[in-house]
């Protein structure tokens, strides 16, 4: 990497499906870090107001399937779109050639509005660590072949990837956000955990954002967001003040959005539990108001079904089939995901 430059930055997605709804505003967030390259892997062949800055790659998931199946010498499991989520650590070999010209590659998520990356990974934090962030959402990994196929390492005796590429069951390991990790630093490999995002809890109506201190809680109630040209601002009450504060990115984590009915300006608008609202002042009163505790019927009634509850029983089977394939690997602690919201 050349440290008299700007480090050059490409971004990976994938969909499969149809986009949701407030798509065009992840795209908007893209389009203001103009000096970062996003590549979109999807099926969705409608077309969109992408900026020059998005770069979309036309793909049925069988087709997309069939690269990663091509790429390995042994057979594996790549059985929907969700699963993908297990090999974005090996984006970097399988897809090298997207990212020759890049001095780091990385993957994000969709369900998320962007600030300004920039402004929260100077060029002295790339230079001096090898990945950036923990989290499968947003991470960025130092584009050398080292680092490329670390993925491949040994972890506890096996080649871990490819227990989980070629896992038979259903389960999801996370392995983008977990073990990846673990490899890294066991490697001597440096990771900078100090992005500051809003990561939103799931089970409350109101935005409250994890992977925080019990200290900081005191100001993680009455909030909202305002998007404003690019720059992502955290509106919270404490102690009765109004305070302001810029974040990354925000990740909604599969929760449910609505957009206002008369929503207009993509450049400037307010983020509220659980609308993207138009621009309009904003005061402690309005704040406490858009917050007031309800019932977040969205999270529970989701659950309160019957195919619901067989998916759950379908995962909790996944897990214990792992668990008995593979004994030899009892002592890493897989954080194996069996809901998907």
């Amino acid at each position: 990497m050349n440290n008299n430059k700007q480090s050059k930055i490409c971004l990976t997605a994938f969909y499969f499906g149809k986009f949701n709804n407030y798509f065009k505003l992840w795209l908007n967030s893209c389009k203001f870090n103009n000096s970062i390259d996003f590549i979109l892997f999807t099926d969705v062949k409608e077309e969109y107001d992408y900026p020059p800055n998005v770069k979309r790659r036309l793909y049925t998931f069988d087709e997309f399937s069939d690269i990663f199946k091509k790429h390995f010498d042994f057979p594996i499991s790549l059985k929907d779109a969700y699963h993908v989520c297990d090999y974005v650590p090996a984006f970097g070999d399988i897809f090298h050639e997207e990212f020759l010209d890049y001095d780091f590659w990385g993957h994000c998520d969709m369900d998320l509005i962007f600030g300004d990356i920039r402004s929260f990974i100077p060029e002295n934090i790339l230079f001096l660590y090898d990945k950036i962030s923990w989290r499968g959402h947003f991470s960025l990994y130092k584009n050398n072949p080292e680092i490329n196929k670390v993925y491949q390492s040994e972890y506890y005796n096996t080649k871990l990837y490819k227990t989980i590429f070629s896992n038979p069951t259903n389960s999801l390991f996370a392995f983008e956000e977990n073990e990846i990790n673990n490899i890294l630093e066991e490697k001597g490999y440096k990771i900078y955990k100090g992005l500051y995002f809003a990561d939103l809890k799931t089970c409350t109506n109101n935005f409250e954002m994890m992977h925080f201190s019990k200290s900081f809680q005191k100001k993680n109630k009455d909030q909202i967001f305002e998007f404003s040209n690019g720059k992502l601002l955290r509106h919270f009450v404490i102690e009765d003040k109004l305070e302001t504060e810029e974040m990354m990115y925000i990740h909604f984590l599969k929760r449910p959005m609505d957009i206002e009915r008369s929503f207009g300006n993509q450049d400037h608008y307010i983020i509220v539990p659980n609308r993207f609202i138009n621009c309009e002042d904003i005061n402690i009163k309005k704040i406490k108001k858009w917050n007031k505790k309800r019932f977040y019927y969205a999270y529970y009634f989701k659950r309160l079904n019957w195919e619901y509850f067989k998916k759950r029983k379908a995962g909790i089977n996944s897990l214990n089939e792992f668990k008995s394939h593979y004994n030899s690997l009892k002592r890493i602690e897989f954080n194996v995901i069996i809901d998907e919201y």
